[in-house]
């Protein structure tokens, strides 16, 4: 496979992928998000939340950074850097800012109306029109007001930075790849890109299209990384890497991170082979709208919830958990639905595509028969 030809299997996979990832990915930011709350959780909802938050939650950003790096290389080849920073630019960055304004909006709307103490607004306080602007609306800093929409703004710089991580991974092969990820285990990228793992895995994507290779991780792979991933959890259980924990934990966080986020992909692309992707597929044009629109929707579930049935984390908070991703996405599809029909900048600003409405077929009117 060249650098810029996707193959139709290669599409329905990273389709059935985008669908996983952003589904699991949402059980993280379910509020009032669980690894902030570790010492309230029962036996059972610590045992959902390392499944559906430690687990799965966290495998997706690496794999969507590979994808988002892996489709890159076809872009930029095609369109060159400029045209691919004004898409990128009106794919992620103008619906982040539409969405942290929103949110901004809600939690003033309900500071003023129910008095709610709000941590976004002690953030807020004391900061001018600007400073509202630069850091909380579009993310300069990663201080975005939604924290999950932070990852667009790495991936965007990312975006920036693929005509040298193409030209290294050409130039270099392997090693500029090691390069990187040695950076982000050991430097970091800051104030580039603030999440390194994002760098990573977007370079190791560039890499993947760059030598033609599929999204379909070798089995030895799997099982190195699977092994690596049992003997750190293991070894931190014993508490055998407490000696040297800024040397160990990197390790730990990045072969967790490539082990879960390669057995994503590797399960994408047996999904996209089965019955079950016509369906995954059929949630796809509206996965990115779920994203977009999930912590401002999960703001107001919590907050009925919590005015209803009161902030503690026992029964029946695991069923509220549990069903938040499943009742946001069954609902996120209607809505993408409705946005459709609305006008182009509209469809842009909320979800940063647009999507034309099939024209409607109006049978001819019959010509008028002559009196007579």
């Amino acid at each position: 496979m060249s650098p810029t030809a996707i193959s139709q299997e290669t599409s329905l996979q990273i389709k059935v992928c985008r669908v996983l990832c952003i589904f699991f990915m949402m059980y993280v930011h379910v509020k009032p998000q669980l690894d902030t709350c570790a010492d309230s959780m029962d036996g059972t909802l610590t045992l959902i939340s390392f499944i559906l938050v430690d687990l799965f939650g966290r495998a997706s950003v690496p794999a969507l950074s590979v994808i988002s790096g892996f489709l890159v290389v076809s872009s930029l080849l095609k369109s060159g850097l400029a045209k691919l920073a004004q898409e990128r630019l009106l794919t992620l960055i103008v619906p982040m800012a539409f969405w942290n304004l929103t949110v901004i909006a809600l939690t003033l709307a309900a500071v003023l109306a129910l008095g709610q103490k709000s941590q976004l607004m002690d953030e807020l306080s004391g900061q001018g029109l600007t400073q509202l602007l630069i850091f909380k609306v579009l993310a300069i800093n990663n201080a975005g007001a939604i924290v999950p929409l932070n990852f667009l703004r790495d991936v965007f710089v990312c975006a920036l930075l693929s005509p040298v991580l193409l030209w290294g991974s050409r130039r270099f092969g392997w090693a500029a790849l090691v390069a990187v990820w040695l950076g982000g285990l050991f430097v970091g990228f800051a104030p580039v890109v603030y999440r390194p793992h994002v760098l990573m895995f977007f370079s190791l994507g560039v890499f993947i299209a760059e030598r033609g290779w599929r999204l379909d991780p070798p089995p030895w792979l799997l099982i190195l990384l699977a092994s690596l991933f049992v003997g750190f959890e293991w070894a931190r259980h014993l508490d055998l890497l407490s000696s040297a924990p800024t040397f160990w934990e990197p390790w730990h966080q990045v072969v967790r991170r490539a082990a879960l986020s390669g057995l994503f992909i590797s399960i994408s692309l047996r999904l996209a082979r089965a019955p079950l992707a016509d369906r995954l597929v059929r949630i796809e044009p509206a996965i990115y709208f779920i994203f977009l629109a999930h912590e401002f929707f999960f703001r107001i579930f919590w907050g009925v919830w919590s005015r209803a049935f009161g902030s503690d984390l026992g029964f029946p908070y695991h069923l509220f958990f549990i069903a938040n991703p499943i009742i946001w996405m069954l609902l996120g599809v209607q809505l993408n639905r409705l946005i459709d029909g609305a006008p182009r900048w509209a469809q842009m600003v909320v979800r940063g595509k647009h999507r034309r409405q099939p024209k409607k077929l109006v049978a001819p009117r019959p010509e008028p028969q002559p009196l007579g």
